[in-house]
């Protein structure tokens, strides 16, 4: 495929933040993602900056992974989620209040999502208390 200089593109992306390096705006510099990009022939890191209105962002999975029934997510605000199944059966976050919202929807709105209970690291297991 060949391209020619002027040529309006548009370029889609999926990798995985590997930093976010704080830039000084008064020197001139913006917060950028350092992007690692990666297939079976290698990778790359590119440096995305996120202020740019020519520059769309959108976010696919947590740092922990997809959530899972009974798990306890917080969301970017503070707020905490509880994975649940919804009344349709499709697995939902939950707040304090029975209000069910679709992954995506939180993850786009509030993210990012950080899961709290069982901690990351942790393998659930059948005898886990839940903390509600």
């Amino acid at each position: 495929m060949r391209y020619l200089p002027g040529e309006k593109i548009r370029v889609t992306v999926e990798g995985t933040v590997g930093e976010v390096v704080a830039g000084d705006p008064f020197e001139g510099g913006w917060p950028e993602l350092l992007l690692d990009v990666k297939d079976d022939r290698g990778g790359v890191t590119l440096r995305i900056p996120p202020g740019w209105e020519s520059v769309q962002i959108e976010r696919l999975a947590p740092t922990g992974g997809w959530p899972r029934p009974r798990e306890v997510w917080q969301d970017g605000t503070g707020s905490l989620w509880w994975v649940a199944y919804n009344e349709r059966g499709l697995l939902a976050f939950c707040d304090g209040q029975g209000n069910f919202c679709r992954f995506e929807d939180l993850n786009t709105s509030a993210g990012p999502l950080t899961q709290v209970y069982p901690p990351a690291t942790d393998e659930p297991s059948v005898n886990d208390e839940v903390p509600w």
